[in-house]
């Protein structure tokens, strides 16, 4: 009976996963997206871009309505999200730990790409991308997408090993390269003048910030 009242002092107290991101407001709801299906969201049935009008019958307006919601739900009890279209969904949370995290990032990682792109054209002529893609891409792809020429220098991260590792630089690698989530590409770097001449402007490029969807919630 001791252990019963400890582990359920536990869940009362530890944060309710869902396996999701909140999205953008709209009219009187707020979109949910990158719904991993075998979480507790996806499993209940929420899916990409439903849009969430009500959690336990309290009004949905804003992200931060959507997500105060949600992180208020106790593990392990039925949290009741009702859609725009009408639609009732039961979801029960399980509890937020590194593993459940780890493996939402592998599935955000496998559907789409978030990439920056430096190309130094000229001493003082740099352009820099930020690209979301969707699913994995090679080098060739990215290539074709920024129009840029020469050898490439990749900064390849691992967004979701924990803990964290150095990023993996190569120089010139095979244009069939897999871009993970989270890297960087360099295109110019071959010109050794231009490419000093742009880090010293710009020190922070070579690791960069970790990109994120403006005002995304992970759940």
């Amino acid at each position: 009976m001791m252990m019963a009242k400890v582990v359920a002092a536990i869940l009362s107290t530890a944060s309710p996963w869902y396996g999701l991101t909140v999205g953008a407001q709209r009219a009187n709801c707020v979109t949910v997206t990158l719904v991993e299906p075998d979480a507790p969201a996806g499993s209940a049935g929420l899916r990409d871009d439903d849009c969430v009008a009500r959690v336990n019958a309290q009004p949905v307006q804003s992200a931060d309505d959507l997500w105060r919601s949600l992180q208020g739900s106790r593990v392990g009890e039925t949290t009741t999200v009702e859609l725009s279209n009408g639609r009732i969904v039961k979801v029960r949370p399980t509890v937020r730990s590194a593993k459940a995290t780890t493996r939402y990032c592998k599935f955000v990682s496998a559907v789409r790409s978030a990439v920056r792109v430096f190309f130094v054209r000229a001493e003082d002529q740099s352009e820099e991308f930020n690209l979301s893609l969707t699913g994995q891409v090679t080098l060739a792809e990215v290539r074709k997408l920024v129009r840029a020429e020469g050898p490439a220098r990749v900064v390849l991260v691992d967004k979701c090993r924990v803990p964290a590792g150095p990023p993996v630089i190569t120089d010139d690698p095979d244009e069939s390269s897999k871009i993970t989530d989270g890297s960087v590409v360099y295109f110019g770097y071959d010109n050794v003048r231009l490419f000093r001449a742009h880090l010293a402007k710009h020190p922070d490029t070579l690791h960069p910030p970790e990109m994120s969807d403006a005002g995304a919630v992970v759940q």
